[in-house]
């Protein structure tokens, strides 16, 4: 197998500004802004834009903290992408105890996209 793509560690960030109600601090509203607060009320679909205009009309129904900017932030790993003896591209994600299968040929493969056997073949030695 060829890696065409190695796994990559990346960082999603995002932004929200966050309306949490004072008599039940987990519950409220979220809508989605850059890092300096703007909100784009062009894409907001109609139902969502009557609820942000409520928020700030009504901001007494709210936490303190309520109406900043919040950053979120994940962490995840995009997988390598291989290519199979077959020609055939695809992700080396864990299908099977570490190993992943080509849709076309079947020929199994590790996450570093070395060969292996089939699985009823492996012995469990504990």
């Amino acid at each position: 197998m060829e890696i065409i793509k190695e796994r990559e560690h990346k960082t999603e960030i995002w932004f929200t500004i966050d309306f949490n109600y004072k008599d039940d601090p987990y519950s409220g509203f979220s809508f989605d802004c850059d890092k300096t607060g703007k909100i784009d009320t062009k894409h907001m679909n109609d139902g969502a834009l009557k609820n942000y205009n409520w928020c700030l009309e009504h901001p007494e129904k709210f936490t303190s903290d309520s109406g900043h900017i919040v950053k979120h932030e994940q962490n995840y790993t995009e997988s390598a992408i291989g290519r199979c003896v077959c020609g055939t591209e695809f992700p080396l994600e864990d299908q099977y105890m570490g190993a992943c299968q080509c849709p076309k040929c079947k020929q199994w493969y590790n996450l570093f996209g070395q060969s292996l056997i089939d699985p009823e073949y492996w012995e469990d030695d504990y």
